[in-house]
């Protein structure tokens, strides 16, 4: 497995993506704005090849090399501006089947299109699977040779080298049906047919479909069953009666028993155990106050043995802590400690698994283990000049806000201070509703601490993560307890010590924009400067942009906005109330947000007479993605920051040869 990583590696450091030279101590913008190495790697089943998603420019590639070799065995390229490689599964030891996810105008990260093709080990015999484009795939039973599909695999099937199981997607149907999928022909035979619209299915371990959840017309999810012998599917949830959603997990070994997450209408998710022969179900976990953060399969298996909670001290727990499997990941996991431990696909020739990790301080790496002797070695790491001993730590808190209610926060304290009466940027999150800032590795929070900031993000009202209630408890309350909740966190790191209240920033990005904006509106004395990025900035123009004219908008915007008059929530209206420095950024391709608020914003701050400062990109749209645009902006960001609260100028690299 050893020649797999020395393989990776030197593969990986030829490709011709942009990279420069590490910099010295401590840590600066361009180790944290570089592209990773990869972004996914799978091994094939006899561990023959391995198979990378490689960065390379504006997209992602495909790279596939035979173990112990150096040189690439297949590179393909993906067709499109802006695409990119953004799944991999090894159907047997030579096949593999891969998805194309594309970055638009609307989001900061690439978006699965529903393109799925299969590909030899060596690059030959290439099909389309599906996609929104026609494809030659046989449907069996139907008469319609070519038809506009996308795909996403339900299972893979340990059994079978030929087949997967699918979900389809139909252009002109809102009934997804399971099929199974031939990967060398794409041939199709359809199996199942969910009974509600955009739905999710989840197969047993053998690969036979048993659930389907997705919304009705109106919005409310319903959740469905499907016994494999009669074949006929069963209501078991329906959120407008229940005021609950459901999501199925996994399956226990013997397929039995089924696993949901399911809302409750109080305080977090509840982990529950399906009996899937008397459809009874039985509470097995809740957390007081976080929603778990993923179930945990077996270590080299399919099957589904407990539930983990990421924070700064990860949380397991095991349906059945005494059983083999509960006691084969405690054990692994013990050399984990401060990182989450995920088991991601098993080599069955030779006993090994995959195991990826991230944390705070670990941006996402792969050590391999031998199943047999337990023996772990560490294998590649997606951004490997990082030090993680030199980056800061997030610590997971929370505080009482004025009415009582308990906010999650994450705090990030500058590597070496002494975290107190630091200078602080609270970091309020975009969405907002149902995002949730989670504990993990964070470059931009990376980046500020690393320049000597505090960095506090506040999980409002209106986040997800914290159950239901939390999140619905926000609705109509732009500007208003959602921004209190800002307040109240703010004050609070000051009371504790950790934030020297002379020099306090705020800075989001989308919501997170428009509440950094509103929070200086409607707190001048709170802080010292503003940062906005693509930030909604005037909620009657948002309610009118196109993005808005939708129906599913069009109630989304009736449920975040307060009743009545948009005005005394919209910090461009509120101009005159602003006494300190802002600084703005926004991409003139966004159609999620368009940049004309942003324009907006500046004419009224510069009106008012408030110092502003902007950075308009030409060619970004919801977010900053070319390298030389998001090395520009921290540049400015950390710029403007050191200028208003303190902390450690920039140090910004030439931009490397192309």
């Amino acid at each position: 497995m050893k020649l797999i990583a020395i393989a990776i590696f030197t593969v990986l450091l030829a490709m011709p993506a942009v990279a420069t030279a590490q910099t010295a101590k401590p840590h600066d913008i361009e180790d944290f704005i570089r592209e990773d190495k990869f972004r996914e790697v799978a091994v094939s089943p006899l561990g023959t090849y391995v198979a990378a998603a490689v960065p390379v420019g504006d997209k992602t590639v495909l790279v596939v090399l035979k173990t112990g070799e150096s040189k690439p065995l297949t590179q393909v390229d993906v067709e499109g501006k802006r695409s990119h490689v953004a799944g991999i599964s090894w159907v047997s030891d030579t096949r593999l089947v891969y998805y194309i996810a594309i970055r638009d105008q609307l989001d900061e990260r690439p978006v699965p299109t529903g393109e799925m093709w299969a590909i030899n080990a060596d690059g030959s015999k290439p099909v389309q699977l599906g996609g929104w484009k026609p494809d030659n795939a046989g449907i069996s039973g139907r008469s319609v040779s070519k038809e506009p599909v996308g795909m996403g695999i339900i299972n893979t099937l340990d059994d079978s080298d030929k087949y997967v199981i699918a979900a389809v997607y139909r252009s002109g149907s809102n009934y997804t049906t399971a099929e199974r999928v031939d990967v060398m022909t794409g041939t199709r035979l359809r199996l199942a047919q969910a009974p509600i619209m955009f739905a999710s299915f989840l197969a047993d371990n053998r690969g036979t479909p048993r659930f389907a959840w997705g919304a009705r017309i109106d919005g409310f999810q319903e959740v469905f069953y499907r016994d494999p012998q009669s074949e006929d599917w069963k209501q078991i949830n329906e959120e407008k009666v229940s005021g609950k959603e459901m999501w199925p997990v996994g399956f226990s070994a013997d397929d039995k028993t089924a696993y949901i997450f399911s809302e409750e209408s109080n305080g977090p998710d509840g982990v529950y155990a399906y009996d899937t022969a008397t459809g009874a179900m039985k509470l097995l976990f809740r957390d007081a106050l976080a929603e778990p953060s993923g179930a945990i399969n077996a270590i080299g298996k399919r099957h589904v043995i407990g539930v983990f909670y990421a924070g700064a001290k990860p949380r397991y727990e095991y349906f059945d802590p005494e059983s083999g499997d509960a006691k084969a990941h405690r054990a692994v996991q013990r050399g984990f400690a401060s990182q989450v431990m995920v088991a991601e696909n098993y080599t069955t020739a030779k006993n090994e698994v995959l195991l990826r990790v991230f944390a705070d301080r670990e941006p996402g790496g792969y050590y391999v283990m031998n199943v047999v002797t337990r023996k772990v070695a560490p294998m590649m790491f997606r951004a490997d000049w990082v030090d993680p001993s030199r980056l800061a730590q997030t610590s997971d808190l929370s505080f009482k806000a004025r009415d009582g209610r308990t906010i999650p926060t994450l705090l990030t304290l500058p590597p070496g201070s002494d975290g107190k009466n630091l200078p602080m940027v609270v970091h309020p999150h975009g969405g907002p509703f149902g995002i949730v800032d989670s504990w993990g590795f964070d470059p931009t929070v990376q980046v500020l601490a690393s320049h000597g900031y505090a960095v506090l993000q506040v999980n409002y009202r209106g986040s997800g993560g914290f159950g239901r209630e939390h999140e619905m408890s926000g609705h109509k309350q732009w500007g208003l307890a959602m921004q209190d909740d800002l307040t109240d966190a703010t004050h609070w790191a000051i009371s504790e010590g950790f934030a020297d209240r002379n020099r306090i920033c705020i800075f989001g990005a989308s919501y997170g924009g428009y509440a950094a904006l509103m929070g200086v509106a409607k707190e001048p004395e709170l802080y010292r400067c503003a940062i906005g990025q693509v930030g909604v900035y005037d909620l009657a123009k948002f309610k009118s942009d196109d993005a808005m004219r939708g129906d599913f908008f069009r109630r989304y915007h009736e449920e975040a906005t307060n009743n009545g008059d948009l005005g005394p929530v919209s910090p461009a209206r509120l101009a005159s109330k602003i006494k300190v420095p802002v600084f703005l950024t926004t991409g003139k391709e966004d159609a999620r947000v368009p940049y004309q608020h942003t324009e907006i914003m500046e004419a009224a701050l510069k009106k008012a007479g408030v110092p502003v400062e902007t950075l308009y990109f030409k060619s970004e749209g919801h977010g900053i993605y070319k390298l030389e645009h998001r090395r520009q902006f921290y540049a400015q960001l950390l710029t403007f920051l050191q200028k208003h609260i303190g902390g450690r100028a920039p140090v910004v690299l030439a931009t490397p040869a192309k």
